[in-house]
C-alpha cells in the first residue's frame, strides 16, 4: 500500500463533496472579510475601528449560537440545520447593501455568524 493510501479514510463520495464544500465556503468567508472592513469604511464611510468591530461581531455570533445549535441538530438533524444555517447566513450577507448605520451591519453580521453556526456545526 502506497504512503497516501493510508491516509485514505474510504469515506462515501457524499461526504468528501460535504467536506470540500465546507473547504471552499470557509475559503469564502477568509476572502469576503477583509473586504466587507473595506466595504464598511470606504462605502459605508464607518470607521476602521467600527467596521473591524462589526466583522468581529459576526465570529462572536457564530461561537455564541454554536452552542445553541448542537440541541437543535439533535431535534432536527444535520441536513435541515446545515440547509437554515445556509439561508441565515445569506440573509445576513445578502441585506449588507441595505447598511445605513453602524448598528444595521452589527445585527446582519450577527445574523450572519448565527448561520455560520448552523452551517459549520452541522
Amino acid at each position: 500500500m502506497s504512503l497516501l493510501g493510508r491516509f485514505d479514510p474510504q469515506l462515501p463520495r457524499e461526504v468528501w463533496l460535504l467536506q470540500v464544500g465546507g473547504v471552499v465556503n470557509s475559503f469564502g468567508n477568509g476572502v469576503v472579510l477583509p473586504f466587507l472592513v473595506i466595504y464598511l469604511h470606504d462605502v459605508r464611510g464607518f470607521g476602521l475601528g467600527t467596521a473591524g468591530l462589526a466583522v468581529a461581531v459576526a465570529s462572536a455570533a457564530q461561537l455564541v449560537a454554536g452552542v445553541a445549535v448542537g440541541p437543535i441538530i439533535d431535534r432536527l438533524g444535520p441536513r435541515p440545520t446545515l440547509a437554515a444555517g445556509l439561508v441565515v447566513q445569506a440573509v445576513g450577507y445578502g441585506l449588507l447593501p441595505l447598511v445605513r448605520h453602524p448598528w444595521h451591519a452589527f445585527a446582519l453580521l450577527a445574523v450572519e455568524g448565527a448561520g455560520a453556526a448552523g452551517l459549520f456545526s452541522g
